[in-house]
């Protein structure tokens, strides 16, 4: 029966009909929606106040890397067109140059040197 009662619409003081207070929503208090429009306060305060630092930082910034002077032109130098070599020059160069190399290399006698291994196998 109580069950019952909780549902039925209750007179108030001048007779409007008012539900009972179970199935109101409670209303936010004072205390928390003037918390939530100072912590709105403190984070907007913030968001200017960093601003601020960025824009002086960069503007620092620009200033100490760029006095506005105009560096003077310098002239352009094209480089000398190279005289075109053949394929034939390049190939023959390169095989010159291979073979003044091998030529410098100092091969003592390999004979002589195998010799005392050649006379080591034959006693064997």
């Amino acid at each position: 029966m109580d069950e019952f009662n909780q549902f039925q619409p209750k007179e108030g003081i001048q007779g409007e009909v008012v539900k009972s207070q179970q199935s109101m929503p409670k209303p936010p208090s004072k205390s928390k929606k003037s918390l939530l429009i100072v912590l709105i306060i403190i984070v907007v305060a913030v968001i200017l106040v960093g601003s601020f630092f960025v824009m002086r930082a960069k503007k620092q910034q620009v200033e100490q890397t760029s006095p506005l002077t105009v560096p003077a032109p310098q002239p352009v130098s094209f480089p000398e067109p190279t005289p075109q070599v053949s394929e034939e020059e390049i190939i023959l160069n390169e095989l010159e140059s291979i073979t003044n190399e091998l030529n410098q290399i100092n091969l003592p006698d390999v004979d002589n040197e195998f010799q005392s291994l050649d006379q080591d196998i034959n006693q064997l």
